[in-house]
């Protein structure tokens, strides 16, 4: 996800660079205050763009070392030793079983009594390697509470931070953006006389040349 992130933040650079470099070919010498403020309106969304992104770029440079390295080294260091200890459960308890076979199979007293004593003994490693193992399994499950938690909540945060900056540029553009509404309305309204004005010098310049 953070890498997609990463992508999409370079693919709003793009669009933010293509906006900033675009040009309004506007007819005739001189340009209303309307045009002249819709025409610039494009470098004020790059930028706008621009300074959302650098949010993102901090939340991504960050990434890895707050919420990414954390979660690795709880999957390896904690979730990665009871896996070790299991794998050391199971063989204690194979060699377990192994001796317990072989006690009951046993038929001489001297062999009964060596099968005895390596049951007791295997006996003994078993219990230890399932006391640790329920041990460290519980141990895992309180972690999670808070070391797996925190990484997350962590994220969550910055996450919802650069949202949160989105929101309050936007609102603090608002001003900007109120009028520009107005200006590209007006610009609307006025787009059915200017093209009637437009049609009838295209008619009577056709006329004109007959």
């Amino acid at each position: 996800m953070v890498d997609a992130a990463k992508t999409l933040s370079k693919t709003k650079r793009t669009l933010a660079s293509s906006l900033a470099s675009f040009q309004f070919d506007c007819l005739g010498t001189s340009l209303t205050d309307d045009e002249i403020i819709i025409a610039t309106s494009l470098k004020e969304f790059s930028r706008f763009l621009n300074e959302v992104e650098d949010e993102m770029d901090r939340f991504l440079d960050h990434a890895h070392e707050k919420f990414i390295q954390p979660l690795v080294d709880f999957r390896k260091k904690q979730i990665g030793i009871v896996k070790m200890t299991k794998k050391d459960f199971d063989k204690a308890t194979q060699r377990f079983c192994t001796s317990q076979d072989a006690y009951i199979k046993s038929k001489k007293e001297e062999s009964l009594a060596e099968a005895a004593e390596a049951v007791r003994h295997d006996q003994k490693v078993l219990r230890s390697a399932s006391l640790e193992y329920v041990y460290l399994m519980h141990v895992v499950q309180e972690r999670k509470k808070f070391e797996f938690v925190e990484a997350l909540l962590s994220f969550m945060h910055s996450w919802s931070n650069y949202y949160r900056f989105g929101h309050e540029r936007t609102e603090s553009s608002s001003g900007y953006t109120n009028d520009l509404k107005s200006r590209v309305q007006r610009c609307r309204n006025s787009f059915d006389a200017t093209r009637e004005s437009y049609e009838s010098l295209k008619m009577k310049m056709a006329t004109d040349s007959r």
